[in-house]
């Protein structure tokens, strides 16, 4: 609709371009994007219009129009369904406007149409003082008003083509689940108000708020019935805003979408700092640009000291398709819709020969599928060649000219693409950048973006061994630096400053390197396995690892030492590890080990060998001790409590020479052992003592047999076997079974004594293993009432899932969110196979460490896992303090404890807790029935729109709790908590199915007891019921009621009510004049009925005979007053419904014209009979009918002429 005040704005012209210098900071960036139109017809989706619900569309305030007319007009708060953050600013609710908008925070309406035109202009254009914080996906004057609400709307030819709310609509919705859920809002078949007498077009737009911060618009079919040019774009303030603009002629092309996101200034960098890398190992190439992109390593691809900044990564070459000696980055274009439209890439390149030496070479390569490609090569001839095949299937290419860049020269090479989505030809482009200087540039037009099958980027090679016809498989044979990725494409300027950056190089503080082995000694036909650990400071054993990565080479001298592959003596320390390992065999005697690194150190290696000596000794025949399980020093790992066989295996060589195939000892039937077990780690066994029914602490205990009797191994050497009746098999293997009840690193000792036979020599063989054993978990108490249901244990067994929620789902209540219990966390002994509660297990007297607690979620699947208050607990002597503990959120969860006990992970988790509750309702009412702040208000009988309800949860700061959803709502009544009662809700149940990610909806009535009674202040009061039903059930008795807003301060919205009627009035006056007609809406206060100034709401019909709301008596000589001869108007026109106007309707019957004496009934109910739901729903008539009579009636009085003389 027109504006009355013209010239305040003028139309912003720009055929078809991006706005991007007016705006001084632009928080957003815009691209192209995959067009995926979400049907947005039916649910979850509702539809919003005149008097629907749970929202509609509002006049007043400024707004162009009033209902049901819904052009101009602006929705109720509507809830997104998550924190959606635009700007700096997180909102969970939004307004519509019709034209176009979603506004955050921002009530402007306004009329749609500045100027009729031709060219329609329009106002509120971008950058303008009352749009702060809004989105406009097609700023033209969009009209939804349909013929069904608004019968032949507008008057005249160009009768609106929005039929209905089934076929014309805007609706809105939320769909997905955390954290990827969507707010949607969707223009269908709307069409567009071009004058006052035509209404046409159709327009099919959306807007999709991701729940990432995000946003789309998406554009199906657009036909314009105006002239004029829509403004697209988003405002954030005055000087922070973006506008594309798009004339009626050149309309964004059908199935088209443009994504808006924050750019980063950096959105990954790579300046290789570290030590040493290992290949397909996560978290090694470190982003420099704090967004935790991560790279990896393939092949070869490693460290160098010689950086063109600091260090750089080094690719070495090859020709193999086969193979591929790369660093494998953390951005995956994929996984980045914004990278999809536009990016760039740049970074320092040597190459360890001439550019124009004959080989081209793959420098960067982000290609996942043949023939969709993503890449860059340095042809043969030394030219750059950057290609990529577009979601359309059609080939973009830039080449430049041939380089003769020199071998060992740091080179500058940044590349970037721009498919924007703008319709303007030659819109898109790619270009390279040679050490900052201008860009060669391809431009081109295309309704396209990079192909999804673009996946990782890869730096100096070909990582899919199939190249395009002017690529390459060939690595890049040089060295990498100073590699960043932008999610924008980037300027000369920009490409300079980044050249000319420089940083801080890293320190890389090695002190010395460590040797370590549990005996320095082994057999020479087995591998020995030295670890390597190094350290930042001169602490022995080392106690401040260092971990950024080092390549170590081992020596051995005086032995005959052969390395594991042979000939290698190096090991890679990858960057985040502070030891690694190497195998090698000694032959018979001795040798002594170092090592040095890369990074260097700057002291000599040290050991731990007896009196901290190198040398590792190796004989022709001993005992192995072989437990199941070992770790990556070779230690045993057995679980403290549990009964655990270890193979202890006699073998011999074959020969000095190592490596050479050991052989099993033979003739050992009916030897025995010594056995023997000497604690490390603590340095005692601690006594024995008494935990929850079973003996703890002590030395290992060790039996011939699993289910044998148990004797505590002493701390030396036995001089006589306490360990008989075993039995060696073929491989001279017997097995020691070992029992442990406690946690702690020690060594495992044995010696075979036999004695020579008629067949065999006598032996004497030795061997010793490390063994640390740890707990089977974490007890964690938890209060037996909470515990959920053996059916829930049972259902939730296997994890969160449909079978967990639907039986957690109708548990009990055991608590509400934030509700605390007292807990404690004790490392748990072994007691039984299929223990699933440590809480009440043995504890480990010597386990001392720090764990970690962390909430499971279990049920609802998909929900919000909340916070823990504790989140943390320090063990000694087995066990923590007790604490206070709590669950911000609602629903059924696990508390797991993760801990590192001697370099194992030990993790385990409670049974499941639960059915927790939230912690209240909030209520709150979105838009009154009628009016705003203080006076806004609903009439009694009439529905209170629209009262939403949600769930909170236990935080500190209260915030929606998704959880209450499915089969864990429950029947939400709403009542009044502000005594007395007056009146009675009806329509105020809620079934649980309503409630989506915690919230739902309600219109629920409220009716005075009397007629007569003063307006009346609700407290909204909300409160579910302990039944898993889904039957509305009234909770009124407290023992039903599981959670409400009641007590909780803040947490109930209020609602005025009136007491409210049509107020009618006889009327007479002269047949030669028009005659208002009193028709107004009123209230009662304590001294009666007033006219309600507050009302701008009411929609009433226009009275005509045709609906017979003006009622015509039979003619007679006293009444010659027919039908036609007067006709109504409200609000001065006859427009009807018209909507009253500080409670007035302004009813008047125009003049009948001479001789037309008489009366006419204007019927009330008729006035009141508008809409769907019509006003006569909570407003009566008062009287039913009022007469209005012209020239015969009126007040009589027998005085003809009077005159007063003084």
């Amino acid at each position: 609709m027109r504006m009355k005040l013209h010239g305040i704005l003028r139309v912003l012209a720009a055929a078809a371009c991006m706005l991007a210098g007016a705006a001084q900071a632009q928080t957003y960036a815009n691209t192209s994007t995959t067009f995926n139109w979400v049907d947005t017809s039916a649910a979850p989706f509702v539809k919003v219009g005149f008097n629907t619900v749970p929202y509609r569309f509002n006049g007043g305030g400024g707004c162009g129009t009033n209902p049901p007319t819904l052009d101009d007009t602006i929705s109720d708060l509507i809830p997104i369904g998550f924190n959606f953050t635009f700007g700096t600013t997180t909102y969970t609710q939004v307004r519509v406007m019709t034209n176009g908008r979603l506004q955050f925070n921002n009530t402007t309406c306004g009329a749609g149409t500045q100027g009729i035109g031709p060219p329609q202009t329009y106002p509120y254009l971008y950058p303008n003082g009352s749009m702060n914080n809004t989105m406009k996906v097609f700023g033209v004057d969009l009209d939804h008003t349909n013929l069904v609400n608004v019968p032949g709307y507008p008057p005249g030819a160009g009768i609106t083509p929005c039929a209905s709310i089934a076929t014309c609509y805007i609706s809105v919705g939320t769909t997905g689940t955390a954290p990827n859920r969507r707010f949607v809002v969707t223009w269908w078949h709307v069409p567009e108000w071009v004058n006052a007498n035509n209404t046409s077009g159709s327009f099919d737009v959306q807007i999709i708020l991701n729940e990432d911060g995000t946003f789309i618009y998406q554009y199906g079919n657009i036909v314009h019935g105006g002239t004029g040019q829509a403004q697209v774009g988003w405002q954030l303030t005055t000087t922070n805003f973006s506008v594309l603009t798009f004339g009626a002629a050149t309309e964004p092309p059908p199935n088209t979408a443009i994504l808006f996101y924050i750019p980063s200034p950096v959105l990954a960098w790579y300046q290789f700092e570290q030590g040493a890398w290992a290949p397909d190992m996560a978290g090694q190439v470190i982003d420099s640009a704090g967004n935790n992109y991560t790279g990896e390593t393939r092949g070869k691809a490693q460290v160098t000291p010689i950086g063109r900044v600091c260090r750089g990564g080094d690719i070495p070459a090859n020709l193999s398709a086969a193979t591929v000696d790369a660093i494998r980055t953390g951005i995956n274009i994929s996984a980045f819709p914004a990278l999809q439209g536009t990016g760039s890439v740049m970074f320092w390149y040597k190459a360890n020969t001439a550019w124009n030496d004959g080989i081209a070479r793959q420098l960067l390569d982000a290609t996942t599928v043949a023939n969709e490609w993503f890449y860059l090569t340095k042809t043969s001839s030394g030219a750059l060649r950057f290609e990529i095949v577009d979601s359309t299937g059609v080939s973009r290419s830039v080449t430049t000219a041939a380089q003769a860049f020199g071998a060992g020269t740091w080179q500058h090479i940044t590349v970037s693409w721009n498919f924007n989505g703008l319709p303007a030809a030659n819109s898109d482009n790619i270009s390279i950048f040679i050490n900052g200087g201008a860009p060669l540039t391809s431009s081109f037009t295309s309704a396209g973006q990079v192909r999804t099958s673009a996946g990782f980027v890869f730096l100096g090679d070909n990582p899919i061994g199939v190249a395009a016809a002017n690529g390459t498989v060939n690595s890049a044979n040089g060295t990498f630096d100073e590699a960043q990725f932008f999610n924008y494409a980037v300027t000369q300027g920009q490409v300079l400053a980044r050249m000319a950056a420089a940083h801080p190089c890293d320190t890389f503080n090695i002190d010395h390197l460590e040797l370590r082995d549990t005996s320095w000694s082994g057999v020479s036909c087995m591998p020995g396995t030295i670890t390597v650990v190094a350290c930042q400071d001169a602490s022995f054993p080392c106690t401040n690892p260092y971990t950024k990565g080092l390549i170590a080479t081992l020596t051995a001298t005086g032995g005959q030492t052969t390395w594991v592959p042979p000939g290698d003596a190096t090991m890679v320390m990858p960057y985040g590890t502070s030891s690694a390992t190497k195998n090698f065999y000694v032959g018979v005697g001795s040798t002594t080990l170092g090592a040095s690194s890369s990074p260097v150190n700057s002291n000599p290696t040290r050991c731990n060998g007896a009196g901290n000596s190198c040398l590792w000794t190796s004989t022709n025949a001993g005992l192995l001790i072989k437990p199941a399980v070992v770790d990556g020093g070779g230690a045993g790992i057995i679980t403290g409590g549990q009964p655990t066989g270890i193979g202890v295996q006699a073998v011999k060589s074959v020969a000095a020479v190592p490596v050479d195939a050991c052989e099993a000892v033979k003739g050992l039937g009916g030897a025995g052992l010594k056995v023997w077990a000497t604690p490390t780690i603590p340095a005692s066994f601690p006594a024995t003592s008494t935990s929850n029914g079973a003996t703890v602490g002590g030395a290992p205990q060790i039996s011939n047999a699993s289910g044998g009797t148990y004797a505590y191994a002493p701390a030396v050497q036995p001089g006589v076997d306490n360990l008989t009746g075993l039995v060696f098999d073929a491989s001279a293997t017997a097995t020691v079974w070992v029992k442990h009840m406690d946690t702690g690193q020690w060594t495992f000792s044995a010696r075979l004594d036999a004695a020579a036979s008629s067949s065999f020599p006598a032996l004497s063989l030795n061997g010793s293993g490390v063994i640390k054993t740890v707990p089977v978990g974490y007890g964690v108490t938890v209060l037996p009432a909470w515990l959920a249901s053996g059916a829930t244990q049972a259902a939730c067994s296997s994890g969160p899932g449909v079978a967990c929620d639907a039986a957690a789902g109708v548990d009990p209540r055991v608590a509400a969110a934030g509700d605390t219990f007292s807990s404690r966390v004790a490392a748990a002994l072994w007691t039984g196979a299929g223990d699933a509660d440590f809480s009440d297990n043995p504890v480990a007297p010597s386990y001392s460490g720090n764990v970690t607690l962390a909430a499971v979620l279990q049920a609802p699947q998909a929900g919000s896992t909340g916070s823990l208050t504790a989140n943390a607990a320090t063990l000694a002597n087995g066990a923590s303090p007790s604490f206070t503990q709590a669950w911000s959120q609602s629903g059924a969860l696990r508390i797991q404890a993760a801990g590192t006990y001697l370099g194992q992970s030990v993790v385990s988790q409670t049974p499941v807790i639960g059915r927790i509750v939230p912690r209240f309702f909030r209520t709150t009412q979105t838009t009154a029935a009628c009016g705003a702040g203080v006076g806004a208000f609903t009439y009694s009988r009439q529905p209170i729109t629209t009262v939403t309800v949600e769930a909170m949860d236990g935080g500190l700061t209260p915030a929606v709790t998704p959880n209450y959803t499915g089969v864990f709502a429950r029947p939400v009544t709403l009542t009044n908590g502000n005594a007395p009662d007056v009146g009675a809700f009806s329509s105020n149940s809620i079934l649980p199915a309503a409630f989506a990610a915690g919230v739902a909806v309600a219109s629920p009535v409220y009716s005075f007891a009397a007629a007569e009674t003063p307006p009346k202040t609700l407290a909204l009061r909300a409160a579910d019921c302990a039944t898993a039903s889904a039957a509305p059930t009234v909770c009124s008795a407290p023992a039903t009621v599981e959670v409400t807003s009641a007590a909780t301060a803040g947490a109930e919205a209020e609602a005025r009510i009136f007491s409210g009627r049509l107020g009618l009035k006889n009327a007479f006056g002269s047949e030669l004049l028009p005659l208002k007609v009193t028709a107004q809406t009123e209230y009662f206060l304590s001294g009666g009925w007033s006219r309600n100034l507050n009302d701008n709401c009411t929609s009433l019909v226009v009275p005509t005979s045709a609906n017979n709301g003006l009622l015509f008596s039979a003619q007679s000589g006293s009444n010659q007053l027919a039908a036609g001869e007067t006709t109504a108007w409200m609000r001065g026109g006859a427009a009807s419904p018209a909507t009253v106007l500080a409670g007035d309707s302004q009813l008047e019957l125009t003049a009948p014209g001479g001789g037309n004496f008489g009366f006419v009934d204007v019927d009330g109910a008729v006035l009141l009979s508008h809409g769907a739901t019509p006003p006569s729903g909570w407003l009566s008539s008062i009287p039913a009918r009022a007469r209005a009579c012209f020239g015969v009636c009126g007040a009589r009085t027998p005085v003809i002429y009077s005159r007063e003389r003084y």
